[in-house]
């Protein structure tokens, strides 16, 4: 079911080729890309067990010549961090090429720790997974009330909500409608 989701996705509307084709010279990085979007619309397994767990034939099925290794994975992965505006940009043109924007958006904010210390954005502070003693990334997160998310921001994992929320706006008002509406939970309630 997944995975003829993403075909018909693709067919219909060329999501993957509009914001990961002609990346880095490679065709590789967009199959695993529709792999990894079937990964979460599907088992959701972590990428170290997507090997064990998914058949050689079903990875193949995105459009993949080979099998790719862990490490492949790992390095699809790295791409969009290290090209982040570029494929925003790109995500949002395709949303506003197919008429998706919708002017009601909600904003909101949160956390995610990780395991390791080569995070050059990974940083201490306050914990809302309740593990300060990992380092986090913060990241906002606007999406419209018809469930299609429209911007994302990424920022240190010791950023202030309060900063963080202008970071938000500024992506988002390039992007929305004029006289749209921004819909925040309590913490937007912060005098600036």
């Amino acid at each position: 079911m997944g995975l003829a989701l993403i075909d018909l996705v693709e067919r219909d509307y060329g999501f993957f080729s509009s914001v990961f084709g002609d990346i880095e010279d490679t065709k590789e990085f967009g199959n695993i890309a529709k792999f990894l979007v079937y990964n979460r619309l599907t088992y959701s397994v972590s990428i170290h067990q997507m090997l064990d767990v998914y058949s050689k034939e079903l990875m193949e099925e995105p459009g993949m010549k080979r099998l790719p290794s862990e490490r492949s994975i790992y390095r699809s992965l790295e791409k969009p961090g290290r090209l982040f505006p570029v494929l925003l940009e790109r995500y949002q043109n395709f949303l506003a090429n197919h008429n998706l924007w919708d002017n009601e958006q909600f904003i909101d904010f949160s956390a995610s720790y990780f395991v390791g210390n080569r995070s050059d954005i990974g940083a201490f502070g306050y914990s809302k997974d309740h593990r300060p003693d990992k380092m986090q990334v913060s990241f906002g997160i606007s999406t419209g009330m018809n469930d299609i998310p429209a911007a994302l921001t990424i920022q240190r994992g010791n950023e202030s909500d309060k900063k963080h929320l202008m970071e938000v706006i500024n992506v988002v008002k390039k992007v929305i409608p004029e006289n749209s509406a921004l819909i925040f939970d309590s913490g937007g309630s912060t005098k600036f």
